[in-house]
């Protein structure tokens, strides 16, 4: 009793040593001393804290943006399906933006309508959903309302199956279930974002995004209310190598009531050497498809196992593999997630029914690290039920066959009556697994020049020989031994469509006898270490030499019918001008394709379409462009597993191809978030108007199960939005400012700068202070001492050409006068006095025609510089810098220099005499084509005299 009432009486001294002026003291009022006198007694130190952190200044805090303040929610279940109306209240303090989806993706659902304070708005259809964007002034409120209709054949239990949607979340919100009655024997149950709510009075209460309807047995439902309570997740991450597949998963079970002392799991599709661990598992068994875990001790809390498995995976070009299934029991809910990565060169293409696919970041910490290497797709499940989830794996299988193909050979010859003959051969190829292609020539000719794809290229001579026919136009006897070239080439670029050919032209000259009067000869061509489809050869006469081959006879055709890809399709009448601008329009297309300039290419494939030319490569290239723009048709395809691999690969190759883009994404982005930090809104929204084309581009060579692309131009948008406001709310400041500073009498310029755009961080500096030229202390620094006296030195000077040389002290101080110039920009010739030696003959050819020596254009001058007229300064080519040391000897001047063999030219063959024209089918590897000529020379027709 003592004790306690020496307490009292510190407690009510230290009252009175406070005062009543006090803040937190003791008051003397009467009707409040039993108040205070409840309060908690606390030390020193901890009075002293709470004093400097009422003293400290607060934070100063910015008002928030839009949020959603309420929403409503009505879910109807109607005969031929499910309809969803929701409404938010979204309220503002600032002027902003609410953008985003409102609600998430479903299958075959359609949006009905969206208005906005009772007038419709549109929508945007993204990955995450149905998005829109509505702009708030501010403290303002509104109302944002959605019907939606989902078919009952899209629900995997129809209409009275369970019901899952995402929509945008509220502060607070309500669910109500439509006027339909309940299936008989259940009773609705709702899930919200993992939490289970009940029903009161008719309705849920939940403001989460995820919601699910599910319809329960009345039974089961009631015993869920007394029995333990627990939320299940589930992580599975799969890694698919070309002779396994490695499966870890984690299950997780959060209670929020009751305990569980073990567990249980349906696990379908998991391999036998299943192993299942965890800090709490003391024993499992496995019966079938069901895992039975016992715990070593109760769990109230939470329950962790881990599962690893490996499966093999099944062989040929294409296989199908059903997904595993992991469902947790002892669960009201699971939530699902999965990731899939590969490391060899099996391709997966997910067919995972139930799932969503979504972002890496779109992850929660939980369900990541069950995967060993990148993921290529992530999914979060929708339903629970993935009973027909499955995965088709396909391996690349090459078509046998050889490793170069040419198509199509042109050959265009000119022929002289002196035995000449100019050849330029196209070769249109395609290249599968070659590095070069082999080209053997004529005996005798000679190499002018060779171009691949349009680029000049450099052959090698191949050290072994060739051997071709030489029996009329067909192939089969030896010929005599050859030169043979070997031309490096191009991998063909994959298409939808098959492999795009490429040009490559050879051009060579070859010697022969004279042609007789009545000529009959063999004209051999090169061999090539590839097949020929199809050889066409134009071949014109010497002049005033007829043709005497019979159409028919030795391969002769009157027009050709095959190989029209080369010429584009344009027909027998098309120019070579016309083929010439269809070949570098489609070389722009191939170029903007490589070159991931998309919108390029399609321009220069419509140029070509309006020119009426068509080929299998434009087809080919044109599919591919569809592709990557979602515009191809898969049905149009073959169909089959190989076509989706070389779809997938042709992707893949695209966005290999644009890594520098992904860098040049991220430096826009950097460079928008730094100008917004530093007020430049406009220049701001610039940098990430361009990342944003980027990221659009960059998207279309995702593949389709991969949302990374998508979710970061999502994010880019926001930001954009984010921008558009506080560059709205400057140019409302600057435009008050403007208006104010018309009312001034004198014409000044303000600028208003918003503190609050910009952090300022370090201490404040005020310059304060004296004089700033006044001396520091007080004394003033001494005076400097005067310099001695300098001797003048005499002018010196000294005749050079009837010259003066003056030395430049002296000119320097001529006084300004009517014979002098104070013009520095005229430029002041220095002479050797003596000179060492003679002018060099370059030099002398250097000099211009009509330039003369200094001394003879100073001559009427009388040795002196006329002040009126400056010289102009020497030519930048004329001026030489002048070296001291000598250069050393080059080690390299040597060694021989390189010797070209042959070189890329372009040449016209000129179409004089008559045209002769072969085709030839199937010509095998290695054999050469011979053509068959015969011709007589017409005499000069003589011109009748008056």
């Amino acid at each position: 009793m003592a004790q306690l009432f020496s307490t009292f009486a510190w407690i009510l001294t230290t009252g009175m040593a406070i005062g009543p002026g006090d803040p937190v003291g003791i008051s003397d009022t009467a009707d409040e001393v039993d108040l205070e006198l409840q309060q908690v007694s606390i030390d020193g130190a901890r009075w002293q804290a709470l004093r400097d952190l009422a003293d400290a200044e607060q934070p100063v805090v910015t008002p928030p943006g839009p949020w959603a303040a309420e929403r409503a929610v009505v879910i109807e279940r109607e005969a031929d399906g499910v309809r969803v109306r929701a409404t938010w209240k979204l309220q503002t303090i600032e002027a902003g933006w609410v953008s985003g989806p409102l609600i998430g993706p479903t299958t075959g659902m359609r949006v009905e309508s969206v208005t906005w304070d009772g007038r419709k708005i549109g929508i945007t259809h993204t990955s995450a959903g149905e998005a829109v964007a509505v702009e708030m002034k501010p403290n303002t409120r509104g109302e944002l309302k959605l019907v939606a209709f989902v078919p009952g054949d899209q629900l995997p239990g129809g209409v009275d199956g369970d019901f899952g949607v995402w929509l945008m979340p509220a502060v607070r919100g309500e669910l109500r279930l439509g006027s339909a009655p309940a299936p008989a024997g259940r009773v609705a149950e709702l899930v919200a974002d993992g939490q289970a709510r009940r029903e009161i009075e008719g309705q849920f209460w939940a403001g989460e995004a995820q919601l699910s309807v599910n319809w329960v047995e009345a039974k089961q439902a009631g015993d869920r209310a007394q029995g333990p309570l627990a939320v299940a997740q589930t992580a599975v991450g799969l890694t698919f190598g070309d002779a396994e597949i490695r499966g870890r998963a984690r299950v997780s079970w959060l209670l929020r009531r009751g305990q569980l002392a073990k567990v249980s799991i349906d696990a379908v599709g998991l391999g036998r050497d299943l192993e299942v661990v965890g800090p709490n598992v003391h024993a499992w068994a496995r019966s079938g498809d069901r895992l039975d875990i016992e715990l070593k001790d109760a769990a109230d809390q939470r329950i962790d196992v881990e599962l690893s498995w490996t499966q093999a995976v099944p062989g040929g070009a294409e296989a199908k593999l059903a997904a595993p299934r992991i469902t947790p029991q002892q669960a009201y809910r699971t939530e699902s997630f999965l990731q899939v990565a590969r490391d060899g060169e099996i391709e997966v293409l997910p067919k995972l029914t139930g799932w969503s696919a979504v972002a890496r970041a779109e992850l929660p910490d939980w369900a990541g690290g069950y995967i060993q290497g990148t993921a290529t797709a992530t999914y979060r499940s929708d339903t629970g039920n993935d009973s027909g989830a499955s995965f088709d794996l396909l391996r690349f299988v090459p078509v046998s066959g050889p490793p170069v193909v040419v198509d199509v050979a042109a050959y265009e010859i000119a022929t002289t009556d002196e035995g000449r003959s100019l050849v330029q051969a196209r070769y249109d190829v395609r290249n599968e697994r070659s590095s070069h292609l082999r080209v053997a020539l004529p005996k005798g000719a000679r190499l002018l020049g060779v171009r691949v794809n349009g680029e000049t290229a450099t052959p090698s001579r191949d050290a072994t020989a060739t051997t071709g026919s030489a029996t009329g136009s067909a192939t089969g006897s030896a010929a005599p031994t050859t030169e043979a070239w070997r031309i490096p080439i191009v991998r063909s670029l994959e298409s939808v469509k098959g492999s795009l050919s490429f040009p490559v032209e050879v051009i060579f000259i070859t010697e022969a006898d004279g042609w007789a009067k009545k000529e009959s000869r063999e004209l051999q061509l090169p061999a090539l270490d590839a097949p020929v489809a199809v050889s066409r050869v134009r071949v014109y006469l010497p002049p005033r030499y007829e043709n005497r081959v019979d159409v028919g006879d030795f391969h002769r055709v009157n027009d050709f019918s095959e190989g029209e890809g080369i010429t584009y399709g344009l027909g027998v009448g098309a120019g070579s001008a016309e083929v010439n601008r269809a070949d570098e329009l489609y070389r722009e297309a191939l170029s903007g394709w490589m070159s991931n300039d998309f919108q390029r290419a399609q321009s220069s494939l419509d140029a070509l379409s309006q020119l009426g030319a068509s080929s299998t490569n434009i087809e080919g290239l044109q599919a591919n462009l569809d592709l990557v723009q979602g515009r191809y048709d898969k049905d149009s395809g073959d169909g089959d597993g190989q076509s989706a691999i070389v779809s997938r690969r042709i992707k893949d190759q695209a966005k290999i191809r644009a890594a520098d883009d992904k860098l040049e994404l991220l430096e826009k982005e950097k460079q928008a978030n730094q100008l917004e930090a530093q007020g430049y809104y406009e220049e701001a929204e610039q940098k990430l108007a361009e990342a944003q084309e980027l990221g659009d581009r960059l998207a279309m060579l995702e593949q389709t199960e991969s949302k990374e692309q998508a979710v970061y131009n999502q994010a880019l948008s926001s930001s954009s939005a984010r921008i558009a406001t506080k560059k709205k709310r400057k140019v409302s400041r600057e435009s008050a400012a403007t208006k104010g500073s018309k009312s001034a009498k004198t014409s000044q310029i303000y600028r208003t700068y918003d503190f609050e755009d910009d952090d300022a961080t370090g201490d404040l500096i005020v310059l304060d202070g004296a004089n700033v030229d006044s001396p520091i202390g007080g004394e003033p620094p001494p005076a400097p001492p005067e310099p001695e006296p300098v001797q003048k030195a005499e002018p010196t000077f000294e005749q050079v050409d009837n010259g003066v040389v003056l030395d430049m002290d002296e000119l320097s101080k001529l006084p300004v006068g009517a014979n002098t110039s104070r013009d520095f920009t005229a430029v002041i010739d220095v002479a050797p006095v003596e000179p060492d030696e003679a002018e060099a003959p370059d030099e002398a050819q250097r000099r211009k025609p009509d330039q003369k020596p200094r001394a003879a254009r100073n001559e009427r001058g009388g040795g002196k510089r006329s002040a009126a007229k400056a010289p102009a300064p020497p030519e930048p080519e004329t001026v030489e810098a002048v070296t001291t040391t000598t250069a050393a000897p080059d080690p390299n001047a040597a060694l021989a220099g390189p010797v070209a063999t042959a070189s890329a030219v372009s040449v016209h063959i000129p179409a004089i005499g008559q045209a002769v024209l072969y085709q030839h089918m199937l010509l095998p590897e290695g054999k050469a084509l011979t053509v068959h000529l015969e011709a007589r020379r017409n005499k000069p027709s003589k011109r009748k005299s008056n």
